[in-house]
This record gives structure tokens, C-alpha cells and sequence, in this order.
């Protein structure tokens, strides 16, 4: 990038900074506002959570944008980037009327975040996108049509791909999370797992909603799963592709990129996961499930212990 260029860019950013309708914004477009009943059954809400994502924003809000589903909102939360995350967003946004701007007016963590762009949705159908991962054109019409067809899933997700970059389709990495023939606590036994890239698939908004989300700066979203798979169904649908960046960061470079920490104790934040976990599942089930989706994650880690201890984060 030439000198020219980068000033240029510095003072666009600094332009949107300094307005005073900039900080805690949210641009809802009018032409979303829903007419009738029908339309909203329709409605997908994809939820965007993101901070300093410029260098991928772009090739994730085209792959949404792409999508042979169009009846979408997407719900972009911007939390307090300080790189380009900001006029992208802004640029796509006068492009798609679709696309829906908040930025934080201070930095909150990546559940919080999450959190809000789920709150926000209006869709009875709510799919997460990161702002460094892809998905396939059919991606949102497969995996909705499987809802249609099975009304017991509360989430569908398709096969997943991990590359290590944005222009590659990378290969594709098994992922067994399929639960749909087992009863509840047999589902939450699977559903504790370190690989949760099931939860950017499709699900049914008002269920997904109905959980209440507890901090733990390690893995935020391993407490969630279990508790959903204690609600309801997870479903394998061939086809639709979901593509995964992977990002080689410690536990200590996540914790301080996500949630602001400047250190990670390992012991302290695998308490902090087993406590979420717990009331996170005896939120939906009661203290015997939250109990026993503890357990479980014991267990998991239980295994890997001797490495759990040696190994430097």
C-alpha cells in the first residue's frame, strides 16, 4: 500500500471517528422493516460479530451476500475496531440494504458481542458469521429447507472445511455432530467438544435465544452446545459448505484479542468453563443437567490431562 493511499485512508477513518453519530451507531436501512407475517417465517437473520476483521471482512460479507437465500438481514457489530473493519462495513452497507451497522461504543467481549448480534435478529432462522469464514451459495436455502421438511432440528449444519486461506477452499475436516437419533443426554455427552464449528449453521432464533450466555474467556462457546443439545436436535445436511479459516493464535494472543486479557491462566479459565458450563445447562434443564453437562466436560478434559498440564499456552 503506497504512503498516498494509507494517509488518505487514515483520514476517511478519522473522519468517521470524530463524528459524534459515529460511536454507538446503528444504521437500520427502512426498506427492512418487515410487512407481513409470512415474510418474517422467511427471514434469516445472520449475526456478524466482529474487531479488526478488515483484511477478511470482505470475502465473508460476500459470501452472505452470494447467498441463493435472499431474504436475509445481516447484522454487523463492530466492536471498537481501530483498522478498516469500519469503512468496509459502512461501504458494503450503502451496496446491500440488507446489511444492518452497529459499532460498540466500548469494547466488550466476544460472548457479549455475539450475544448482541443475536438479540438484534429479527429472523425466526439465525445464522453466525465470523468475519474470517466462508460458506457455500447454497449454504443458507439447503440448510433452511432441511428445517422445512424436519421440524424437530433446532440446528442444521452442513460439511465443514478448514484452509488456512481466504482464496482457498481448503479440504474438507470430518465433523461427527449429528444428534438427531439420540435422547437428550446423549446429545449433550456429544455435543462437549472441542470442534464447534456446528454453531455457524442454521437455527431456530426463539430456541438459541432462550439460553442465557455466561463469560469464560476459554472456548465461550463449548458451555452453549450441550445446553442446545439438551433443547433440541442437531442435523447433518450433505452439501452446503462451510469454509473455516484457521488461525494459529495461543490461548493468551485469543484471550487478549477477544476479551482484552493481558495474561490467561489455564487453571483459572478451565474453572471458569466448567462454571459456565454448569449454569449454562441448568439454565434450560435444572441442577442435575447442569451437573451432569459439567461432568461431561470433566471428562473430556479428563483424558487429555497429562498434556492439559504440559503444555504451554
Amino acid at each position: 500500500m503506497t504512503s498516498k493511499h494509507t494517509d488518505s485512508l487514515e483520514q476517511s477513518r478519522d473522519k468517521l471517528y470524530h463524528n459524534p453519530n459515529f460511536e454507538n451507531v446503528s444504521n437500520k436501512p427502512s426498506e427492512l422493516v418487515a410487512t407481513n407475517d409470512n415474510s418474517m417465517a422467511e427471514l434469516v437473520s445472520v449475526g456478524l460479530p466482529v474487531r479488526n476483521g478488515g483484511e477478511t471482512l470482505r470475502s465473508a460479507l460476500d459470501s452472505v451476500l452470494c447467498q441463493e437465500h435472499k431474504n436475509l438481514e445481516i447484522i454487523i457489530s463492530d466492536n471498537c475496531s481501530t483498522d478498516n473493519t469500519p469503512l468496509i462495513a459502512l461501504e458494503y452497507q450503502r451496496r446491500d440494504s440488507r446489511i444492518i451497522y452497529h459499532r460498540q461504543s466500548k469494547f466488550i467481549s466476544v460472548l457479549e458481542n455475539f450475544r448482541f448480534v443475536l438479540d438484534e435478529a429479527r429472523g425466526k432462522y439465525f445464522v453466525w458469521a465470523a468475519h474470517d469464514d466462508r460458506r457455500s451459495a447454497d449454504y443458507v436455502s439447503q440448510l433452511l429447507n432441511a428445517m422445512r421438511l424436519d421440524p424437530e432440528p433446532i440446528l442444521t449444519f452442513g460439511e465443514c472445511y478448514s484452509t488456512g486461506s481466504i482464496e482457498e477452499e481448503g479440504c474438507i475436516a470430518p465433523h461427527d455432530f449429528d444428534n438427531s437419533i439420540l435422547h437428550p443426554v446423549q446429545r449433550m455427552r456429544k455435543a462437549v467438544n472441542p470442534m464447534c464449528a456446528h454453531l455457524y449453521g442454521l437455527w431456530r432464533t426463539d430456541i438459541l435465544r432462550s439460553i442465557r450466555f455466561y463469560p469464560c474467556v476459554w472456548a465461550w462457546d463449548q458451555p452453549v452446545l450441550p445446553a442446545a443439545a439438551y433443547l433440541g436436535k442437531f442435523k447433518y445436511v450433505p452439501g452446503p459448505k462451510f469454509i473455516y479459516l484457521t488461525v494459529a493464535k495461543s490461548h493468551v494472543e485469543r484471550a487478549a484479542y477477544q476479551d482484552g486479557k493481558l495474561s490467561f491462566n489455564k487453571y483459572r479459565s478451565m474453572l471458569e468453563l466448567l462454571i459456565a458450563t454448569y449454569r449454562t445447562s441448568a439454565g434450560v434443564g435444572g441442577v442435575l443437567i447442569g451437573m451432569l453437562a459439567t461432568f461431561f466436560v470433566v471428562q473430556m478434559h479428563a483424558r487429555n490431562l497429562p498434556s492439559f498440564i504440559l503444555r504451554k499456552w
